[in-house]
């Protein structure tokens, strides 16, 4: 590949590339845009085997938020992720697990992962789990983790997994949405050398939750004393039950025939929770077919993946990116894939660069603020390794920005691997807008161009500057799309494709008011974005209350609703900030009852709240105690405002029109206050 030109673009090295040029990828997402029956068809028995074949493509509309893909067809999640590649491959590596500790590290082969799937299947089956029924999994990124999900899609149950960071009452509201009757969970997990109890947090979640039956648990820890108080006639140590499924065991052969389920296309394959501007956590769903499809035809495309490849993405797989990048789309494509349960700077600051360099590695994906965190370490750390078996290097969560790109390019990629700066979320399912090795120039800090089946549109409202960022609202409105380039708007994609989510668990009103009502026939990213000259996307952040800390989403909501249960606190804003390692950070403005309650202890204790409550992910960076928010006569908080303070934007003439503010003095109150901590 050559270095970058004098108009900061990257060009492709197409040898040996899935696609081969930008006219061919022009011509295939023009062909996915203007006919996208006959391209889904190609792809669907490109890359996925059939049961049934289906004779319609899609149907239905965001109007009603009823879409729906490959409705007629049948296909088997086991027999395209696993048996197949087994039958081809048995010895092959399958799953690479690099646990904690690096001496713990293994790897699987895909004979060995379809006999555990297997087994777990058969557990699951003797545990009464039936088609349809939602099984919960807390567990960390390790392999029995991977044989629960994959078991769940072999007997048709659907897997709700639960992020391993997350705290008891997180735990709790899931699975009291999704009324899950039986959990996969561990005794402890290992994080950073330090062990962590699982199996606790899971007994305080589930606390007088009458319909849960099994907790199955997996001894991750072993040789350990404490206790991990186990419910007779509820819990059970996993290892025990399936040795009662093995040769010589109680149950040999107890489903010892047991088929994996063929699946309709659109049967929910799994749950998973994400978090929104409302407060309440919702569950999207997605759908068996058109999930599997775009996973596989995503990864294939914009990780250039080939035969033989070893596929590292390092997130966890309580998100869309370890579901979709570390599970689904390496497992349907057939090559090794990477369950990092660690951090990048355990047991050292080379973590990652030991692990590419170990396995040998081909793509290595991560977020923004690990680029962040290893930049801000350094290149020392990258001396001693070759790193030359990568092929693309990606990121995923938020922007990367260019200073970060740059450093992650040079580095890391060592200017030669190709980097892709991924945009998509857990709605969509799979990627949505990126870079693709051997048909996109690469511009720094830009996630370049949609891939097949995504139609992007920048909207404004009508009467608005055409570069203005517009504040989502539930109503509808009129809006017209921006035609022009070198323009910013709201950004949305226009029609459906396969990965879409098809609705929130148990709320379908909310699923339309929260993505397809405010612009029908538009479903609403919540982002906003610059389309430059070339037609190229920069992601420029959100327009809901969302904040995106680590790559990981928190309503500003359900933060606010989390504090406020604090005794003496009265009032509560949350906005975000912007922080060099975790992208945003969580800062927070507390009216108390007393102002004479000592202001330490409290702040204390408002941390502890949302870091227990939530997640530790969650601790804000700063709370600020004030006399009053400021708000409007109507008496809604001008989070605007404080958005802008925290910005260290001081100049209260920027802060727009302020004659609607019931309490303008308290503005100067709060930059004086945020100075004290900022500066």
């Amino acid at each position: 590949m050559s270095n970058f030109d004098c108009k900061n673009k990257f060009k492709p090295d197409t040898e040996g590339t899935y696609i081969k040029s930008f006219k061919e990828y022009q011509s295939l997402h023009k062909k996915s845009i203007e006919d996208p029956q006959a391209f889904w068809y190609e792809k669907a028995h490109e890359f996925l085997n059939w049961d049934k074949s289906f004779t319609k493509v899609s149907s239905g509309n965001l109007k009603y938020g009823n879409v729906k893909y490959f409705e007629d067809g049948y296909l088997s999640v086991y027999q395209n992720c696993v048996l197949r590649h087994k039958e081809a491959n048995p010895n092959g590596i399958a799953l690479i697990y690099e646990a904690d500790n690096p001496e713990e590290a293994r790897s699987v082969t895909w004979l060995e992962l379809s006999q555990q799937v297997q087994l777990y299947a058969r557990v699951l089956k003797q545990m009464g789990v039936k088609k349809g029924d939602v099984v919960t999994i807390y567990m960390s990124t390790s392999p029995e983790a991977i044989y629960a999900m994959f078991a769940c899609s072999y007997i048709g149950a659907v897997h709700s997994v639960i992020f391993g960071g997350f705290s008891s009452d997180a735990i709790k509201a899931r699975v009291l949405d999704s009324k899950s009757e039986v959990i996969f969970t561990q005794n402890f997990t290992k994080r950073r050398g330090r062990t962590i109890p699982m199996k606790t947090t899971i007994n305080k979640a589930i606390e007088g939750i009458d319909f849960v039956r099994k907790v199955l648990v997996y001894g991750r820890v072993k040789n350990i004393k404490e206790e991990i108080n186990m419910k007779p006639n509820r819990d059970i140590l996993l290892e025990s039950l399936l040795e009662e499924f093995q040769e010589g065991g109680k149950y040999e052969n107890v489903y010892a025939n047991l088929q994996p389920m063929s699946m309709n296309a659109e049967d929910p394959l799994f749950l998973l929770y994400t978090s929104g501007s409302t407060g309440k956590p919702k569950a999207l769903i997605h759908t068996t077919g058109g999930y599997l499809l775009n996973a596989a035809l995503t990864h294939k495309t914009v990780f250039d993946i080939r035969k033989g490849d070893r596929f590292g993405c390092v997130a966890d797989i309580g998100w869309i990116t370890g579901h979709t990048y570390i599970v689904y789309a390496p497992m349907l494509n057939g090559v090794s894939t990477v369950l990092f349960e660690s951090t990048p700077d355990y047991p050292s600051i080379t973590r990652y660069w030991e692990v590419i360099d170990k396995w040998g590695l081909t793509q290595f994906y991560t977020s923004p603020t690990a680029v962040r965190f290893v930049m801000s370490c350094g290149t020392d750390p990258l001396k001693d390794f070759s790193l030359k078996s990568l092929r693309v290097i990606g990121s995923v969560g938020e922007p990367i920005g260019v200073e970060a790109w740059n450093w992650y390019f040079k580095n890391v990629g060592k200017s030669r691997c190709y980097l892709v700066d991924t945009y998509w979320m857990t709605e969509s399912g799979a990627i949505m807008i990126s870079a693709i090795p051997g048909a996109t120039t690469l511009k720094r800090g830009s996630a370049t161009l949609p891939l097949f089946g995504i139609s992007p549109q920048l909207l404004v409202k009508n009467g608005g500057s055409k570069s203005i960022e517009l504040s989502m609202q539930k109503k509808q409105r009129k809006f017209s799309e921006i035609a022009e380039n070198d323009q910013s708007g709201i950004l949305t994609i226009k029609g459906h494709w396969p990965s879409i989510t098809r609705t929130i668990l148990g709320n379908h009103k909310r699923y339309l008011e929260t993505y397809l009502s405010p612009y029908p026939g538009y479903f609403l990213t919540g982002d906003s974005a610059y389309r430059d000259m070339d037609g190229y996307y920069f992601i420029k952040g959100r327009i809901d209350d969302v904040i995106n800390v680590c790559a990981h989403r928190f309503g500003t909501s359900e933060l606010e609703s989390t504090l406020t249960l604090h005794p003496k606190a009265v009032e509560v804003a949350v906005v975000g900030m912007p922080h060099k390692i975790k992208g945003e950070a969580i800062f927070v403005f507390c009216v108390l009852k007393d102002k004479h309650t000592e202001e330490m202890v409290i702040k204390n204790e408002l941390k502890s709240l949302l870091q227990t409550s939530i997640s530790k992910i969650a601790s804000p960076e700063h709370i600020v105690i004030v006399d009053s928010l400021p708000k409007t006569r109507s008496g809604k908080i001008m989070r605007r405002i404080l958005k802008k303070i925290v910005r260290k934007n001081y100049e209260v003439a920027t802060y727009g029109d302020l004659s609607t503010l019931l309490n303008p003095d308290s503005v100067d109150s709060i930059v004086s206050n945020v100075k004290k901590i900022l500066h």
